[in-house]
């Protein structure tokens, strides 16, 4: 359990930033994939211009699935710590909850969502505050009571490696 208030509003400032994140992508990838030409969201096609993407149908895909998912499925494993259906093939570290190690995986992944967005298109104004959001995400992951929080003693590593 958390001991300190600041132990405890890290752990909630995560959950919160899982669940706003996940939900705003879910949101805007639904909205780019209902009309590809970004006519919703006011977008442009002319920022595609230099991308591999004829229009926004597939970036709305992508921003769904893996930006908007993931989180929520993270946010839900943080908060209730279930071992079980847990993707815990693809956690390099063992000695963490499957929760903690896809946290720090999502930071990642935002992170280089928007720097290959940079590359790809023209700016946009939640690309600073995406990537923000993606090094504040890897920075409370990485706090040690969080980090003390999510590890699984050697009894617990092998049940879930034996659920695997």
């Amino acid at each position: 359990m958390m001991k300190t208030p600041a132990s405890r509003l890290a752990f909630l400032l995560l959950i919160l930033l899982h669940l706003t994140l996940g939900f705003s992508a879910i949101g805007g990838g639904l909205l780019l994939m209902l009309e590809p030409d970004g006519g919703l969201l006011h977008l442009q096609q002319g920022w595609l211009h230099g991308s591999v993407f004829p229009n926004f149908f597939l970036p709305g895909l992508m921003l769904t699935t893996v930006i908007g998912i993931i989180p929520l499925r993270v946010a839900f494993g943080l908060n209730s710590g279930l071992k079980r259906c847990s993707p815990g093939y693809i956690n390099v570290y063992r000695s963490r909850h499957w929760a903690w190690t896809w946290s720090l995986y999502y930071g990642i992944i935002l992170c280089a969502w928007i720097a290959i967005q940079q590359l790809l298109t023209q700016y946009f104004i939640l690309q600073p505050v995406i990537l923000l959001s993606g090094i504040l995400i890897i920075v409370l992951t990485l706090t040690p009571s969080l980090m003390h929080r999510y590890h699984m003693n050697p009894r617990e590593q092998l049940e879930a490696e034996t659920r695997e």
